[in-house]
């Protein structure tokens, strides 16, 4: 039984050991974040350039999440569909022109 005590504890130190690696990474992480939304001291230039590297940022997160509605939606469509409709749509040829279609 000591022996499965041994492994037991070396266990939880490999998961100890992997868990606060995890940990400063998030720190490390949260620290630039938090860096990043701090104004910048530089010039006006410098500020104007991050005002807008900012409004693209936003820009680029608002089309991914107009993206993930219009294929939630889509998605939800298909899965609503009957099997009949589904069914009854023509098949695809094959792109292969020398293949014939089974």
């Amino acid at each position: 039984m000591a022996q499965g005590s041994d492994g037991e504890a070396r266990l939880v130190a490999v998961e100890e050991e992997r868990m606060s690696g995890q940990i400063d990474a998030i720190a490390a992480f949260d620290e630039i974040v938090i860096k990043l939304r701090e104004p910048p001291v530089v010039s006006a230039d410098a500020r104007e350039i991050a005002t807008q590297l900012r409004a693209l940022a936003d820009t680029v997160r608002a089309g991914r999440d107009e993206w993930v509605v219009a294929t939630a939606r889509k998605a939800q469509c298909l899965a609503l569909a009957s099997p009949q409709t589904v069914a009854a749509q023509p098949a695809r040829r094959p792109w292969w022109p020398w293949r014939r279609a089974s």
